[in-house]
């Protein structure tokens, strides 16, 4: 399989089905193989169709145990005159069919806190733009599917499924006890344990993240750009 792929994840119940997204010019593409990767294929009902002129170039896929057919995709880029933010997409039956679900009437667009970019700095979503080619992040609870966890440069949480998202903390409020620092790369549940790595280091929720605690004492190091598991 030739090509730049950009992210991988695998069904929570059944390790012979694997989705992957892959670049292609200027969209990205949904494979899902259902022999533990030997062959992919290629869905794309509902899934994002820039017009000429615009892109969708990066994105992030989740799954949860909560509800193991459910795939959840961030997906950025830039259309009908706004940036960042293209839309939060959800599959209810593996893939093979997708729907729009969040944020406003369309893909991307002007952002406006009706209408909000989850990929800028400002924490009510109004502002055009972001670092989603720097920082992007996904993750769905996995003993909740509608707990959905967004990150860029600041941490969003749904609690709906996708219909809807806010920033607890602002990546400059770091008095709050949601707080998290600016440009997330990364964010993972094992169990019920929540972590984000991010620019400022590692945090850490024990409650779906209504508190974080930093937890990077004694790393001497700044970027924490991802998790990885493996036996040993």
């Amino acid at each position: 399989m030739s090509g730049k792929w950009l992210e991988m994840e695998v069904h929570p119940t059944n390790n012979q089905v694997i989705y992957a997204i892959k670049e292609n010019t200027n969209t990205t593409a949904f494979y899902k193989s259902t022999n533990n990767g030997s062959s992919f294929t290629e869905y794309s009902n509902g899934w994002p169709s820039p017009n000429s002129g615009e892109e969708q170039k990066r994105t992030e896929i989740a799954v949860s145990a909560a509800s193991p057919n459910k795939v959840v995709a961030l997906c950025t880029g830039v259309a009908n005159g706004g940036s960042g933010l293209y839309g939060i997409y959800i599959s209810e039956d593996q893939g093979v069919n997708w729907e729009f679900k969040c944020c406003g009437a369309q893909p991307g667009g002007p952002a406006s806190t009706l209408n909000i970019n989850m990929m800028g700095w400002q924490d009510d979503g109004s502002d055009d733009g972001g670092q989603y080619y720097y920082d992007l992040a996904l993750a769905v609870n996995p003993n909740n599917a509608n707990i959905i966890h967004v990150g860029g440069v600041n941490h969003w949480i749904s609690t709906n499924g996708g219909d809807s998202f806010t920033c607890p903390a602002k990546w400059s409020h770091p008095e709050k006890n949601e707080y998290i620092h600016a440009d997330i790369h990364d964010i993972r549940y094992f169990g019920n344990d929540l972590w984000v790595a991010c620019d400022g280091g590692v945090f850490y929720s024990d409650d779906a993240g209504d508190n974080f605690d930093k937890k990077m004492y004694g790393i001497s190091g700044t970027d924490f750009w991802g998790f990885g598991a493996g036996f040993f």
